[in-house]
C-alpha cells in the first residue's frame, strides 16, 4: 500500500475507533485526535493489521472499497473463526521464536534488487506468505521511494543520534540489518543472519578473482559488526588479489617485463630450471653476507694505512 492507499484506509476507520491504542490510554482519557491518528497511521508498518482490528473489535464489516486481498482474507479468517493456514503461518513471525526470521524477512522487504519469490526462497515459504506480512506488518514495498517514512524505521532516534552513535556496538542486530536491506546489500544481509551467500553457480574459482573478493567483504562486515584485528585480513586479501592479477597477465605483458614474466613461473608453479623463494633468501643472505665482509675488509685496510 503506498502513501495515497494509507490515507484512504485512515479515512475508512469506523467511528469510535480508538487507532491508535497508547499503552497508557485508560477509558478517562480522550480519544486520539484526528491529526494525531493521521500522523501515527502514515508512519506506521503495520497500520493493515491494525485497520483490520478496530472493524472487528467494533465487530463492523470492511467497506465495500476494500481490494486487498490480504486485508479482506485477515478479516474474514478471524470473523468466521477459522484456521487459515497462510494466516496462521503469517502471523506465526510475529512470535518471538522467529523473530530471526522475522527480521531478515523485513530486511530483504527493503531491498529493491529482491523479487517477493526471493525472499520467500530464503525463507522456505509461499509468495502469497511474504506478500501478506509485507501487506498487514511490514508496509514498505510500496513505498521505498519515501525516505522520510523510511528513517522512522532505520533511525528511530533521529538521523543526527545515529551519526553521534557511529559505533558499529551502538547499532542493534535488528538496525543493522535493516539498513544493509535499505542499502539494497543483500550479500551483507543474508550474511548478518547467518546465510552463506553463495557466488555464481555455486562454485568459487580461483582465476576470477571471487575467492579474494568474498573474504574481502566478509572482513567489512565483520569490522562494521565491531570485530578487530580485520584490517589485518583486508591486507592479506589485497595482498593476494594483486598476485592473482600478476598471474592473469597477458603473453604481450609479460614480454614487455621479463621480471613479471619470472615472478609468474614462480607464483603458477611453472617456473622448470628457475631457482624458487628459498633459494632466492639464501642468494640474499649469503649476497649480505659477503658485503658485510668486504666493506669490513677495507675498513681495516683503511685503518692499517
Amino acid at each position: 500500500m503506498d502513501q495515497q492507499r494509507v490515507r484512504e484506509l485512515v479515512a475508512l476507520l469506523p467511528p469510535g475507533a480508538t487507532y491508535p491504542a497508547h499503552p497508557r490510554r485508560s477509558p478517562f482519557q480522550a480519544r486520539p485526535s484526528a491529526s494525531e491518528r493521521f500522523a501515527l497511521a502514515l508512519h506506521d508498518p503495520a497500520f493493515g493489521w491494525h485497520f483490520v482490528q478496530e472493524h472487528l473489535r467494533l465487530r463492523r464489516w470492511l467497506p465495500d472499497t476494500i481490494h486487498e486481498w490480504e486485508l479482506l482474507q485477515c478479516f474474514l479468517t478471524q470473523w468466521l473463526k477459522v484456521t487459515d493456514p497462510l494466516m496462521l503461518e503469517v502471523e506465526s513471525f510475529r512470535s518471538e521464536v522467529r523473530r530471526q526470521e522475522r527480521d531478515l524477512l523485513e530486511a530483504l522487504l527493503l531491498a529493491r534488487s529482491v523479487t517477493l519469490g526471493d525472499i520467500a526462497g530464503h525463507l522456505h515459504t509461499t509468495e502469497e506468505v511474504v506478500e501478506a506480512y509485507a501487506c498487514l506488518f511490514w508496509n514498505v514495498r510500496d513505498r521505498l521511494d519515501e525516505r522520510g517514512y523510511l528513517n522512522t524505521l532505520l533511525y528511530p532516534a533521529g538521523w543526527q543520534a545515529a551519526m553521534r552513535d557511529a559505533q558499529p556496538n551502538a547499532i542493534g542486530d535488528r538496525l543493522r540489518l535493516l539498513r544493509a536491506g535499505a542499502q539494497n546489500d543483500v550479500e551483507e544481509v543474508l550474511a548478518l543472519a547467518g546465510y552463506q551467500p553463495g557466488s555464481k553457480g555455486g562454485v568459487l574459482t580461483e582465476d576470477s578473482g571471487e575467492v579474494e573478493r568474498r573474504m574481502q567483504q566478509d572482513a567489512q562486515r565483520r569490522m562494521r559488526a565491531g570485530c578487530r584485528m580485520e584490517d589485518q585480513v583486508v591486507r592479506a586479501v589485497h595482498t593476494a588479489a594483486v598476485r592473482r592479477k600478476e598471474i592473469a597477465l597477458t603473453e604481450d605483458e609479460l614480454a614487455a617485463s621479463p621480471r613479471r614474466r619470472e615472478r609468474k613461473l614462480r607464483m603458477t608453479g611453472r617456473a622448470g630450471s628457475l631457482p624458487t623463494d628459498r633459494t632466492f633468501r639464501r642468494a640474499r643472505r649469503k649476497h649480505r653476507r659477503q658485503a658485510g665482509q668486504r666493506q669490513v675488509h677495507w675498513q681495516q685496510i683503511i685503518i692499517g694505512d
